[in-house]
């Protein structure tokens, strides 16, 4: 076997030696992992937030007194005019008194028809309500209550029905009684003015205010009550005692529920 030169062998191991080297790089070049590739984070969206919508308002539901749903009959309407006419201007109201006056000849007067009929004191509580009115101050209207009508029409029919007059019912009650059916008012006062002969809405009134015959003039004092608010009426009429009017007054009055 020939030797191979020095020179040869030393260049074959560097050959060798190069060559492993390469093979070395080029497999970590092989393992080396691809890079990851990172996702792009997608733009978050803002959700909107609905609108509430708005809350409705309810609508307030009017409730209007008893009072403003009554029906009258249109004589009792006029007459409730009439009322309310002189309880705002009680000092102008005292003219018509002051006119009926003048038809008085002694104890006898005129009526609107221009009959002459008798008075039990002739002049007296005339003048004496003129005077009264005249310094009366003006005074709130009269409110119409339903209980306070349901009363003084029990009344009237009762009146009509058995041919009476009075304040005293049939079946023996009196105007408080006949108000406590529909409801209650304050410290249980109630007043009744009966009126008879009237043919018109002002005699109605003026027979009330003059009050002839009666000594205390609660009719009259009760409509000149500033305190005195609600009234209901009737009118009804009879032998007995003719046309008549009831007015039952309170100063509050309170259905019963």
């Amino acid at each position: 076997m020939k030797k191979l030169p020095l020179v040869l062998i030393i260049l074959s191991v560097i050959f060798v030696y190069v060559e492993a080297q390469t093979k070395s790089v080029s497999k970590v070049k092989k393992t080396v992992a691809k890079p990851t590739k990172t996702a792009t984070p997608k733009p978050v969206v803002a959700l909107k937030t609905p609108t509430p919508a708005p809350t409705p308002i309810p609508t307030p539901i009017q409730v209007l007194p008893p009072a403003q749903t009554i029906s009258l009959s249109k004589f009792e309407a006029e007459i409730f005019a009439e009322l309310n006419a002189f309880r705002v201007n009680p000092q102008g109201y005292a003219k018509h008194l002051e006119d009926f006056l003048q038809t008085f000849d002694g104890k006898y007067f005129r009526n609107s028809a221009g009959v002459m009929l008798d008075s039990f004191e002739g002049k007296i509580p005339v003048v004496e309500a003129i005077a009264t009115l005249k310094q009366a101050q003006p005074m709130s209207e009269f409110n119409l209550a339903d209980g306070l009508i349901k009363a003084a029409a029990d009344h009237s029919q009762d009146l009509v029905k058995n041919n009476r007059t009075g304040h005293r019912g049939t079946n023996g009650s009196m105007p408080n009684e006949r108000v406590f059916i529909y409801g209650t008012v304050p410290n249980n006062e109630v007043y009744e003015n009966i009126s008879y002969g009237g043919k018109t809405a002002r005699e109605v009134v003026l027979i009330m205010l003059i009050d002839d015959g009666t000594a205390s003039r609660n009719h009259r004092k009760s409509l000149l009550n500033p305190k005195n608010k609600y009234v209901g009426l009737a009118t009804g009429e009879n032998k007995a005692g003719g046309a008549h009017c009831i007015l039952v007054i309170a100063p509050g009055f309170a259905d019963k529920k």
